[in-house]
């Protein structure tokens, strides 16, 4: 399915392509991979393998491209059709094995990188790379044996001494991993990750003094980084600096929110103390991260029954001194929450909490490859996760909006402008122009289909297009009134039938959303929470529900292959709970146009409400590669 973003440019596509030089398309998507334009990168690519699919290079890179982008399963498709056509491909067969480790497919990983080093001769970073999946696979001695080698063969090689430290602390060989980092140091005497590792095993080593200077110094390297401020906090916890401590949390939570080790040790400081809002910490430290569910000491239950006991001898021992009970529960209300003959504290536990606590960071450091700092991937921007729209019939006029997706191609709409000279020229989109220029323009054209209305009402199509423009408006009674006349003239009318059905259901979404004060058009909102079974269909209960469906029905008996009729009514089940009749839908669309990146996209957002990750992941994936970037943000978050 061909999906205009320029007229120009499809008609460049159709006449020309076949005489574009293929290697200098494919030097376009390497310089976008290299500027980090990953979604224009897997444009060219695309594009070359459309006339030479059995090319291995298109494949690779595309494969790079979405690896960068999070994709590891799209990746890995990519690069093992790389390593098909090009078995003897050393680079394709790395970063295969980069990807095989992020899907924790450790064996196949570290295979892959021995096949590279056996190909492409010695590498410190392929020795590096095979050494964390060997660590991943509890090889300890191995891994150090691999990463010995990767610093033999690069005397600098950070990552490799970082990687080391690491084993030797899983190992307990303090001194070597201490060793390691002061290395790490030398080598990057700014970087905080080097003074951060040894902290961490300081602490190990109960060297709390040592280890606080070693988080300070992380800090100066970095003031924003949370794990520092969360480690030094559990130094100071651990001197008995609880204040001090509480403060380093606060800095941690303020610079990550979502850090649960940070929640739970303020929860535990703050008892310490007796801060009376320590449960609080503990909740969000609990929902955040299920490990930290389990309370180290008493429950509140078990506090309050050992107070009762407590009131109960204190009534006993002072009932001849005649001591009012008001003034023993004061007095017991008053009893410090530090006084450890009240309140016993399993320190074992709280140690290994702490301790559990420190794995964040330790994840965060064994990460195969380089120092990777960049901000603002598109995987990693904030956007709400929903259904896309419907699609609808629309004007093309590129004077209305800075938008430059104009809609997709479809002989029915085509055949329509056509006949009509194209004036107003229709598309069908799921994003007509909403600008105040665009809804200008719409109003003007009902006032023109009035006068031809006026002039002559027996013509379908005046009643027709005055629909689609109060339909455009959000004038969706008036609208239907139209569609329905229109249909009258003319039962055959296809486009009449869509955009009734299309009106109908914003029609019944805003009568909803009146009575909610809510939107209804979202299938995701707050994460997946309005399709957990907690909500119901915004349209099922709407008795137009019916109508709708018997439009498409229509639509599909006079057209069976009009795509967007099995996507629309894929939405529309969605909605309404009917999760499984939705990807019967919205496959019956893709098995028509294979490249239909919206009902991938949708098909894969119910698959992961299903709990069908796996085949979530996949047509997300198909949904980025055909140019819908959010896609690539749900798999990072739902899917690795």
């Amino acid at each position: 399915m061909k999906k205009f973003t320029f007229i120009v440019f499809l008609f460049y596509s159709v006449t020309v392509f076949g005489q574009l030089d293929i290697d200098n398309a494919i030097h376009n998507g390497q310089s976008r991979l290299y500027f980090g334009n990953y979604l224009g990168a897997i444009e060219s690519f695309n594009m070359v393998l459309k006339f030479k699919p059995y090319l291995p290079e298109p494949y690779y890179f595309r494969g790079v491209a979405k690896l960068e982008l999070d994709d590891y399963r799209g990746a890995l498709t990519d690069l093992n059709k790389a390593i098909e056509i090009k078995p003897y491909y050393p680079e394709a067969i790395m970063y295969r094995g980069f990807t095989n480790y992020k899907l924790n497919d450790f064996k196949s990983s570290m295979d892959d990188y021995s096949k590279a080093l056996e190909l492409g001769g010695e590498n410190a970073d392929l020795y590096n790379n095979r050494g964390l999946c060997k660590a991943a696979m509890k090889d300890f001695d191995g891994a150090i044996a691999d990463y010995t080698h990767s610093i033999e063969l690069k005397a600098k090689n950070f990552n490799a001494y970082l990687n080391r430290s690491i084993a030797y602390q899983i190992q307990k060989e303090w001194d070597k991993a201490i060793s390691d980092c002061n290395q790490l140091i030398r080598i990057k005497p700014n970087s905080p990750m080097g003074y951060m590792s040894r902290g961490l095993i300081k602490i190990e080593k109960k060297d709390y003094a040592s280890a606080l200077r070693d988080f300070d110094a992380a800090i100066s390297f970095d003031p924003r980084n949370a794990f520092a401020y969360q480690n030094r906090g559990m130094v100071k916890q651990e001197l008995e600096s609880y204040e001090s401590a509480i403060m380093d949390y606060d800095a941690a939570i303020n610079i990550d929110p979502y850090m649960a080790s940070a929640y739970f040790n303020r929860a535990i400081a703050k008892e310490m103390i007796g801060r009376k809002d320590y449960q609080k910490d503990y909740d969000k430290a609990s929902l955040l991260d299920q490990r930290f569910s389990k309370k180290p000491w008493q429950t509140e239950e078990e506090r309050q029954k050992a107070q009762q006991q407590q009131l109960q001898a204190w009534k006993q021992q002072n009932q001849s001194k005649n001591i009012p009970a008001d003034s023993v529960i004061s007095e017991i209300d008053s009893t410090s929450i530090s006084d450890k003959t009240e309140y016993k504290i399993d320190m074992d536990e709280l140690r290994k909490r702490k301790l559990k606590a420190s794995l964040a960071l330790e994840d965060n450091r064994e990460m195969p490859g380089s120092d990777n700092n960049e901000e603002g991937k598109l995987q990693d921007k904030n956007i709400d996760i929903k259904l896309l729209p419907d699609f609808q019939i629309a004007n093309i006029n590129k004077n209305l909006t800075d938008n430059e997706d104009i809609g997709y191609f479809n002989l029915v709409i085509e055949n329509l402008n056509a006949a009509n000279n194209y004036d107003p020229y229709l598309t069908i989109t799921d994003n007509p122009a909403e600008t105040q220029l665009a809804r200008d323009y719409y109003k003007n054209q009902v006032l023109i289909f009035n006068e031809k209305i006026d002039q002559n009402k027996n013509i379908s199509n005046n009643y027709f297009y005055r629909g689609i423009f109060e339909s455009l408006l959000g004038d969706y009674n008036n609208s239907i009134k139209d569609l329905d006349q229109s249909i009258k003239l003319d039962e055959r009318n296809l486009p009449a039938y869509f955009m009734r059905a299309v009106t109908r259901t914003g029609l019944a979404e805003t009568i909803q959303n009146q009575k909610t004060g809510d939107e209804a058009t979202g299938l995701l909102k707050k994460d997946f929470d309005i399709l957990s079974g907690n909500s119901k269909s915004n349209i099922a209960d709407m008795s137009a529900y019916n109508d709708i469906l018997t439009d498409y029905s229509v639509i599909l008996y006079m057209n069976p292959d009009f795509i967007f009729a099995y996507y629309n009514r894929g939405n529309l089940y969605c909605k309404s709970e009917k999760y499984f009749q939705a990807i019967e839908e919205y496959s019956k669309a893709i098995s028509i146009e294979p490249e239909f990146a919206e009902a991938y996209y949708n098909r894969g957002l119910i698959k992961i409400l299903i709990n069908n990750t796996e085949d979530g992941a996949k047509d997300l994936s198909k949904a980025g590669e055909l140019g819908i970037g959010e896609a690539y943000n749900v798999i990072k978050r739902y899917c690795n």
